[in-house]
Formats: structure tokens, sequence, C-alpha cells
């Protein structure tokens, strides 16, 4: 009714109590001019039906939609579904697991992007371990090793924030380096040379 009053330049002389009224006679007015394709022109004017249709004693037309042309639809057959999301939890975290092992780190990030259902179960704290465990059993025979060194080198490693660029990083010095690639080693280190920092280049920053 306001963009009507607008549209006319009618004043806005009508209340919250007139609005069934006005609802009514808008109806009204939408029959007497237009129609109902496929029924006749029943409403074109105002007819004997109209107001038996308003009294009730007349059943109202019910347009029925169209059903879609689905001809050009592609529909994917079942087999070509996302198979592997209806494992079970615990079967995908192995999988996922292997994926790491043979991709390294760089798999967390790939993996990570692919849905959330890949995302929640790598970004769990009991898979990072179970994968990096078995990414140090796969570079060392630690039934050799005394159970001191085991205390010293056989541990998890843990996310940090480098002092200059603000990054998080991999910390996992003093101990076994790598880049979680089953079987690839990049060094053993005693001591952190970087304390603090992602690498050698951000600590000769400040």
């Amino acid at each position: 009714m306001y963009a009507l009053s607008i549209s006319t330049g009618a004043p806005f002389l009508f209340t919250e109590r007139d609005m069934v009224h006005i609802r009514k006679w808008w109806c009204i007015s939408l029959m007497e001019r237009f129609q109902i394709e496929g029924h006749g022109k029943r409403f074109a004017h105002w007819t004997s039906e109209a107001t038996a249709l308003l009294k009730g004693s007349l059943e109202p037309i019910y347009r029925i939609p169209k059903s879609r042309n689905r001809k050009h639809e592609v529909v994917f057959p079942k087999d070509d579904r996302c198979f592997i999301l209806e494992l079970s939890a615990c079967l995908l975290s192995e999988i996922l697991g292997e994926v790491v092992l043979l991709e390294g780190d760089q798999a967390y990030m790939t993996l990570g992007l692919v849905c959330t259902t890949f995302r929640d179960i790598m970004s769990t704290v009991g898979f990072r371990r179970r994968v990096h465990f078995q990414w140090l059993d796969s570079v060392a025979n630690w039934g050799r090793f005394s159970l001191s060194y085991k205390e010293e080198f056989y541990t998890m490693y843990s996310i940090e924030t480098c002092c200059e660029c603000r990054t998080l990083y991999k910390k996992n010095t003093p101990g076994y380096v790598g880049k979680g690639k089953r079987g690839v080693l990049q060094g053993i280190h005693s001591e952190d040379p970087n304390p603090g920092y992602c690498s050698h280049f951000c600590s000769q920053m400040q």
C-alpha cells in the first residue's frame, strides 16, 4: 500500500485495521484485471463466479507447475560419486596417513583443502603424532639406541611462531629433522641452530 500511495500520489490514510479490507480489494482488482492461463477468462471481468469464490461457495483454481525439462540435465551415476567419504573414520585416517608419509609435510596443506572431512581428521593431535612417529621409525632403528637417547630424540615436534616473520613452523630440534617423507632424513640436531626462528634467514634479520 505504501508503494501504491507513493505511485498515485495519495496520502497515507490507511491503518493496520484497514489492511484486511485493502487485501480483499487488491485481490478483487487482480481478478478483474488479469486472467489465469489454461482456464479461460474466468476473472477477466467481474462475474458471478468471482463473487461466489469470495463467498466460499466455489472452489478456487490451482495451477499445477509444469515439470522441468530434464533432457539436458547431467545426472551422475552412483559409481562416479566420491565413495571414499563412505569409509569409516579409522580407515580413512590410515589412508591419509600413508599419503602424508609418501608425499611429506606438504600433503597436510594439499589434503586439507580437499574437503572438511580430510581437514578435521588431519588436524587432530592424535593423527599428527601417529604419522610423525611412523616417520621416525622409517629413518632409524630405534631398538639399537639407549633409553636416554630415545628420550632425547624420539619426541614429538611442536608448532611455533617465528619471531621475525610471525609464521608458524615445525620445530623438531633438538632431534631428527625432515620433511615427514618416509625414509628421508635431512639431519640430526643436538641443539636448535635458530632458536625462536623458522630459518637461518629470519634469525639474521635482527
